[in-house]
């Protein structure tokens, strides 16, 4: 049996009240399923302040409304009648997508392996000490990193056109980076790729004597070319960071404000949004992510006005903040958990789970349109987890703890519980509309599968539960 529910998102913007256009079903599974240009420091650029809009905070309530409707048999398939589906079903008809080869890369038992997709698995690096790999854009650069001893690493590369490694920065090269004087020791934090470039970026993070508690908030980032003989060159702002889809600028964000910059150091927006701020969880923060739009022009942020993010009645602002000129606008309201929160490569909708009672362990799984104002109640369990949207955004992937497997989410349609997928589901990532790769497991043994619909490939497994991976989509 299942019942369907609707959540009327009711907003008050100065008396303007929206609310859900048409009832939300409540969607279950069937009885069955059940179980950066380098910028040298002599080049960095004056700021320049932007105007942030000033527009006023408005009130806002959430009132959820669970109509007296008939429940609905249900057996394997549940079919709903156009008006009880989500405004956004059907989606648009979408042209099938071009189905490219992979490169994949991955780290298991401290060995860094590649594999091309229909060949064999080949070791690129070893000698049992490998502890982080991420791979170029491109596919054709490999930056790694290896454990020297536990509180030191180096960044090597290894080019796969010339097929040769070469040592980036040594454990010297990297306690260079910090200048103060109880610091033992440095490694890099955030190592990634530049967007549709050859250069890395990072944060570090130091090593320091004493005793006590200490938080660790990024206060540099380093830019440098993944060549031969590069340094790496201090960029002139400082925070945690996420690059725009086409490289060309960046997010940077700490406790208290989010800003934006260039990539080259030029055209600095300062605290682009008032709303901004990070929540204090102890011994760490919580940093509101930033959804960058495809297009690079915008991202979508989410930010709690409360410091208690676990109260499930906390209400979360949605806002969308153009890159330039960074003139925000609060798009709408939402009840998930912030840390939570998926929003589709589309931008169109998001995914979310939220606790009914905090007192509970039983999750609601959550998809709702962008702005928060159709919101729909697709699946209940003890400890329901969000894993991945895939790359068309129809459909997504998420774990329920009480039968630890799979579940096969669509945005216009039931859940579809993959009985293939081994349990304990722990990452996927979406290669294309019909591919992801798997990974699950726990901290003794970890496992890589590549699975296209209900086929199940496994790639290679690791004994020392340290099992990651990256891929790139070749030409």
């Amino acid at each position: 049996m299942s019942t369907i529910k609707c959540i009327l998102v009711t907003i008050f913007t100065a008396c303007l009240l929206v609310s859900c256009v048409r009832p939300a079903p409540t969607l279950r599974p069937s009885p069955e399923e059940q179980t950066s240009p380098g910028v040298s420091e002599n080049e960095k650029a004056t700021p320049t302040l932007s105007q942030e809009a000033d527009e006023p905070e408005p009130t806002t309530t959430i009132t959820r409304v669970v109509p007296a409707l008939p429940s609905l048999e249900i057996e394997n398939t549940l079919t709903l009648a156009p008006t009880s589906l989500p405004s956004w079903c059907p989606p648009p008809l979408l042209l099938p997508q071009e189905t490219k080869k992979f490169r994949l890369i991955y780290v298991a038992d401290q060995n860094l392996w590649l594999l091309e997709e229909g060949e064999e698995a080949i070791q690129i690096a070893g000698d049992s000490n490998v502890s982080s790999a991420d791979l170029s854009d491109d596919g054709l650069l490999i930056a790694y990193t290896l454990q020297i001893t536990e509180n030191t690493q180096e960044l090597w590369i290894y080019d796969l056109e010339a097929q040769e490694t070469y040592l980036l920065l040594n454990v010297d090269q990297f306690k260079a980076l910090r200048k103060e004087s109880d610091v033992i020791s440095v490694v890099p934090y955030g190592l990634t790729w530049v967007p549709g470039t050859h250069r890395l970026a990072f944060n570090t993070y130091p090593y320091i004597i004493g005793d006590g508690i200490w938080i660790y908030i990024a206060d540099d980032i380093w830019l440098i070319d993944a060549e031969k003989g590069s340094n790496p060159i201090l960029y002139p702002y400082k925070g945690h960071f996420t690059f725009s889809p086409n490289g060309m600028q960046l997010a940077i964000y700490d406790p208290t404000r989010i800003s934006l910059a260039n990539t080259d150091g030029t055209k600095y927006r300062p605290n682009v949004l008032e709303a901004y701020q990070a929540v204090g969880l102890g011994e760490s923060y919580y940093y509101p992510y930033p959804f960058w739009a495809p297009d690079s022009q915008a991202f979508i942020i989410f930010i709690s006005p409360s410091e208690n993010i676990y109260d499930p009645d906390t209400l979360t602002q949605i806002w969308e903040v153009p890159a330039d000129p960074p003139q925000p606008r609060m798009l709408g309201m939402t009840q998930a958990f912030p840390p939570s929160i998926v929003v589709s490569p589309d931008q169109e909708l998001f995914a979310y789970w939220r606790w009914p009672d905090v007192q509970t362990s039983d999750h609601e799984l959550h998809i709702s349109t962008i702005d928060g104002s159709e919101d729909v109640l697709y699946f209940e369990d003890k400890l329901v987890e969000y894993l991945a949207w895939s790359t068309d955004s129809q459909q997504f992937l998420y774990l329920s703890q009480a039968s630890r497997r799979p579940y096969l989410g669509n945005i216009c349609g039931e859940p579809q519980s993959l009985s293939n997928p081994p349990a304990h589901a722990i990452y996927a990532k979406w290669v294309d509309s019909s591919r992801y790769f798997y990974l699950n497991g726990n901290n003794d043994l970890q496992v890589l599968h590549l699975m296209s619909g209900d086929e199940r490939q496994v790639i290679d497994e690791s004994k020392r539960g340290d099992l990651t991976f990256d891929f790139a989509l070749l030409p």
